[in-house]
């Protein structure tokens, strides 16, 4: 009983993150309370097996994979029993990424290590490291942009960082895009900017009009800073707006949250699992679906 309900918990999960990729986004209700109430238990069971693992294979789920690894290929790992398995997983994941099978090299994870190192040394946060700042999950996920551009700050604004996105392979974001990272108050880490939770107001340091305002506090911000202004109310580039918020902007966040995950077909972590007891896992591990 208990092994039956605790698939249907994966199968939960896996449903739930095939839903959200889908563009439409819209959950049935009743799928959305059930999922809302196993969150607790099932962050609870995660907890638990967290702290169960050796240090090395902890540090490797929450810290070098964390933006990449699903939802299914995460409650699999944390059902093996032993170093073996899990150095064999880590194996198999990595397989399925490898876009050249055979080569001596897994360029998917010589360069997803690229990232992770270049984000926490450059993007290091207060107290924190830098995989955990805005700036170094969207640089794991994304990488390089094409080029940036920095609004110092003034007395009116406050400083923020824009990145310039264009013609990403393997993922379904648009073709340009941009994201802005601003310092709230100054002080503290870059944080990733949202047109539709944030607003033009966030930036603005000395303004005395009314909080939700999209289109005033986007006049005011204009006669400041136009491009910043531009960015401020959506992240499409051309994007024409007849109503504030931007919904294209706010899509595209939860897309690029999921980006690294989207295209990743996870069945071999189920297979994996469920005849690890009946074949050898260096069988099953060569031979995973890809």
């Amino acid at each position: 009983m208990h092994l039956r309900f605790k698939w249907k918990v994966v199968d939960l999960i896996h449903i739930y993150s095939e839903i959200m990729t889908k563009k439409n986004r819209r959950l049935s209700p009743l799928f959305l309370i059930l999922f809302i109430a196993l969150s607790p238990s099932l962050w609870a069971q995660t907890k638990a097996k967290l702290a169960e693992l050796p240090d090395m294979h902890r540090h490797w789920i929450t810290e070098e994979v964390n933006y990449i690894i699903t939802p299914v290929e995460k409650d699999v790992f944390l059902e093996l029993k032993n170093n073996r398995e899990r150095e064999l997983f880590i194996k198999a994941f990595w397989k399925t990424r490898d876009p050249t099978v055979g080569t001596k090299d897994n360029e998917f994870r010589v360069e997803h290590y690229r990232r992770l190192d270049h984000a926490n040394r450059r993007f290091r946060g207060t107290g924190r490291p830098g995989w955990k700042t805005d700036r170094g999950k969207v640089y794991i996920i994304l990488g390089e942009p094409k080029d940036q551009r920095s609004y110092i700050g003034s007395d009116a604004y406050f400083p923020a960082e824009q990145w310039n996105y264009q013609g990403l392979t393997g993922t379904d974001l648009p073709q340009g895009f941009r994201l802005l990272f601003y310092r709230k108050n100054r002080v503290g880490d870059y944080r990733l900017y949202d047109p539709a939770a944030d607003g033009p107001w966030s930036l603005l340091s000395n303004y005395r009009g009314n909080p939700g305002d999209y289109w005033q506090s986007y006049y005011y911000l204009s006669d400041i800073e136009p491009e910043l202004a531009q960015v401020s109310v959506s992240l499409i580039p051309g994007e024409a707006l007849t109503n504030l918020p931007s919904m294209t902007s706010a899509i595209l966040l939860q897309d690029i949250d999921i980006a690294a995950r989207k295209r990743i077909e996870d069945r071999y972590a189920q297979k994996f699992i469920e005849f690890k007891d009946i074949i050898e896992v260096e069988y099953s591990t060569n031979y995973i679906e890809r």
